[in-house]
């Protein structure tokens, strides 16, 4: 296979229109809104914004070019069953929007714990997403990483400072079309090429990309059912209840407009799924049908090169494609990082600087709000760049880092939410104890996991028809497995160090956990040690808290039962009378 295809005039005309419309949106709003600019106009949209938009932007937002790249490279690598988590992130819609939306409507402040560890959850998961573009750009137009990364990461920076929520949500409806006529693009195209859908579900299903019977209940293999339907709900839900979603929430004019969102998301989903499901497996039986895996034969380093190397070789004949690849991956990442910006410079403001603020004038504010989402773009450009350096799946990274995080998040939520007598002392401690077991969890997997190797292949005998290229593909050849359900290729070695290594690995079983379940295993440390503390400290703390941060089925419950006479007061809610022990702990936003 030629490995010189690069990218043409008119697909870099494709991708310069593609970020020019997502800045002039930005800039189209800053102009707009010039005179009438304050807090909740720029952070929230002045609560005005329709549920369509919001939705296609809480869409875009999660999406980001990190499934554009990282998931289809997993399908193609270990088959269909890695897309199974779009049903738990379905689902996860579906119970936040009975549940975690009612909540986050009313509540007004964060746990400065919850604060940190969602900030710190938001800057990894924007890191990574912005390396994704920058990888793709690498493969198809030997761009350097950090060019890449710059022009993605200062283009969302500029049109989320200056034209606040209202660019973001406008910008991401713009940049999910991109990716969805995209998709649907490669599909078409690249099945004609290969020489039909029939012919791409026949290999597919040869490769073994097209088995969808995994319902192992250990938890050490990763992409199950069982880890969909609830290692990746609990994972999603914790995603759920940071700022980027409460943001959006409280921009749309009612909770059941939010609801109405949640519920589009969630059907949305599971066609996003399913379209990278078939782009993964065009991409499978192009490189059977050439005889050539790219990575196999040492000609891309890292795996997630795979995607945009097929669509430089596949569809070259179609002009502006590999422009709209791009564009594709770019806009993807570029909805993430305006929102996690923008978020990050609400939680900033509104909750770690908002005793410093409150003497500011409101223009004063604003104008700050606006640096710090200037400093964190910056912050954002710097993570990802350091994120290169890692060599593995985009999406195992995302499920590794997000899930540590997010799962103490939805613990905390949940115990505020269902514990009556929940109190500071449970949910920081069960926060804390979540956290750091969860970051054990996720260093002791990335260190010592056992490997886990992926699906045969695609031979690569004609990769290198050229001459030129056998030298090349001689040094190359590589030894591919997944450490950790992590991708590595490393050159074949046999020195006295590598068999010390393999033969003497430190073993242990919960090192060996699918990412999967990081974010329920977070969940339920966290509350169970919250819980625990919560009741026994509900004597220090008997002040009462709005009963609307209850969900509805706990509201019902007759408390007075639970206070064992300590510290009692009743608060009417509608017809029924609460007896509460929540002062401290708030639902998160």
């Amino acid at each position: 296979m030629e490995n010189t295809v690069s990218l043409q005039i008119v697909d870099y005309t494709v991708i310069v229109l593609t970020l020019s419309v997502s800045l002039g949106i930005g800039v189209l709003f800053a102009v707009k809104d010039f005179r009438n600019v304050n807090r909740t106009e720029y952070l929230l949209g002045g609560r005005r914004m329709f549920m369509l938009p919001v939705a296609l932007s809480i869409f875009a937002t999660f999406t980001s070019g990190i499934t554009l790249v990282g998931m289809v490279t997993d399908i193609y690598m270990n088959g269909c069953m890695a897309a199974a988590l779009f049903v738990g992130v379905s689902m996860g819609y579906i119970v936040a929007a009975f549940t975690i939306v009612p909540l986050l409507f009313h509540s007004n402040t964060l746990r400065l714990f919850v604060v940190l560890v969602g900030m710190l959850q938001t800057l990894c998961f924007m890191a990574i997403a912005l390396l994704s573009p920058a990888l793709a750009l690498q493969a198809g137009a030997n761009l350097p990483i950090w060019v890449s990364v710059g022009i993605v990461g200062v283009i969302g920076t500029v049109y989320t400072a200056i034209g606040g929520i209202k660019s973001v949500v406008w910008t991401d409806v713009f940049q999910g079309l991109v990716m969805l006529t995209g998709l649907f693009t490669i599909i078409i195209k690249g099945s004609i090429i290969v020489g039909g859908g029939d012919k791409v579900w026949r290999v597919s299903r040869a490769g073994g990309r097209a088995d969808f019977t995994n319902f192992s209940l250990d938890p050490r293999v990763g992409d199950t059912w069982w880890g969909a339907a609830i290692g990746t709900t609990f994972f999603w839900l914790g995603n759920i209840c940071n700022q980027s979603s409460s943001q959006r929430i409280s921009a749309m004019k009612s909770m059941t407009e939010a609801k109405k969102a949640f519920l589009l998301n969630a059907v949305m989903m599971l066609l996003y799924g399913s379209l990278l499901v078939v782009v993964g497996w065009v991409m499978y039986a192009y490189f059977t049908h050439v005889r050539c895996d790219p990575f196999q034969a040492g000609i891309v380093s890292n795996a997630n090169q795979l995607p945009p190397y097929f669509v430089m070789h596949a569809l070259t004949d179609l002009p502006g494609m590999g422009g709209l690849y791009f564009s594709m991956v770019f806009s993807g990442s570029l909805s993430t990082i305006s929102s996690g910006i923008s978020s990050l410079a609400a939680n900033t403001v509104e909750d770690l600087m908002k005793t410093p603020l409150k003497n500011f004038k409101e223009a004063t504010v604003t104008f700050i709000t606006k640096v710090f989402v200037f400093g964190y773009g910056l912050l954002i450009i710097g993570l990802a760049f350091s994120a290169s350096y890692l060599k593995g799946p985009l999406i195992n990274m995302v499920f590794s880092s997000v899930g540590a995080c997010g799962g103490p998040i939805l613990g905390i939520f949940l115990l505020g939410a269902l514990v009556p007598w929940s109190n500071k002392y449970g949910a920081i401690c069960g926060g804390i104890v979540a956290f750091v077991f969860n970051l054990w969890l996720t260093i002791g997997n990335l260190m010592y996991g056992r490997n886990v190797y992926a699906l045969s292949p695609p031979t690569s005998d004609m990769c290198f028809r050229n001459s030129s290229m056998i030298k090349f593909a001689a040094v190359n050849v590589s030894q591919t497995y997944f450490s950790n359900q992590t991708l590595y290729s490393r050159a074949v070695s046999n020195t006295l160090v590598d068999q010390i290594i393999k033969q003497y690995r430190y073993s242990f079983f919960l090192y060996d956990i699918s990412v999967d379940w990081y974010g329920f295993i977070g969940t339920v440390v966290c509350f169970m040690f919250g819980i625990t503390i919560s009741f026994c400290t509900r004597r220090r703390c008997m002040r009462v808290t709005d009963t609307r941060l209850l969900l509805p089925c706990v509201r019902r419950i007759n408390l007075s039962k639970l206070s064992n006479g300590v510290g009692e007061r009743n608060v009417a809610d509608g017809n029924v009378k609460l007896i509460l022990y929540k002062p401290d702990l708030q639902s998160t936003t």
